[in-house]
């Protein structure tokens, strides 16, 4: 999901809405499904990225799914206890 907006307020919106279901339409806002995306570098301004909520870096930039990447460990109380749910 892509937002675009340089101001605070604008995002809060965007949040309020992802948090409501309601993005659909909204301007600025693009859902694009891929496993890998590449941003090329713009001279006109530098533009900062997140993914996954966290910072990392600025454009140019490329992220790109990478299926079982991450290994969790999960202590078995905390797997047992959720599995009763």
């Amino acid at each position: 999901m892509l937002f675009e907006s340089c101001s605070s307020y604008r995002f809060l919106t965007y949040l309020a809405r992802v948090a409501l279901r309601k993005l659909s339409g909204v301007k600025g806002v693009w859902l694009i499904r891929s496993r890998n995306v590449c941003m090329p570098g713009t001279t006109a301004r530098r533009v900062h990225i997140q993914v996954d909520g966290e910072y990392v870096g600025h454009i140019p930039a490329s992220v790109e799914i990478v299926p079982d990447a991450l290994t969790l460990l999960i202590p078995a109380r905390y797997i047992e206890k959720n599995r009763r749910r």
